[in-house]
């Protein structure tokens, strides 16, 4: 039986996105969400990195409490920690695509934002690290 790495995720932006770009010079943005959670359940927020023309869209579009759809994959990322040098990880999705929605039902208040191929955002994942 195939495995599949898929994700997707509603909910809203907890802080304005700032742009990056990495030391190849790929915009890179890193974005949190609050997902809601059924009554009586904590809501449950989730760590996105988007790349390149997803990253620089949706930096110039969203804002903090913007309502978004996101499609991507899992990624866990690793690094030690400088003061206590202790391995530390967090668990991410990398968006493939994001598409910025309304609480209302209408169509016309949906919208997409470009998408890169998804052997562009893996491939730019795993290539270089940010500085």
């Amino acid at each position: 039986m195939a495995k599949f790495n898929n994700v997707s995720v509603t909910g809203n932006l907890t802080r304005d996105l700032v742009l990056r770009y990495t030391a190849r010079g790929t915009a890179v943005t890193d974005m949190r969400i609050a997902v809601d959670a059924p009554p009586g359940e904590e809501t449950v927020f989730i760590n996105v990195r988007l790349w390149r023309d997803i990253a620089e869209s949706a930096c110039a579009e969203l804002s903090k409490g913007s309502f978004v759809k996101v499609d991507g994959r899992l990624q866990l990322e690793s690094w030690q920690d400088r003061k206590t040098k202790q391995q530390q990880s967090r668990l991410q999705i990398v968006a493939e695509s994001l598409q910025m929605l309304s609480r209302n039902s209408s169509s016309k208040s949906q919208r997409r934002l470009p998408l890169q191929s998804p052997n562009e955002a893996y491939e730019t994942a795993t290539a270089g690290r940010l500085f």
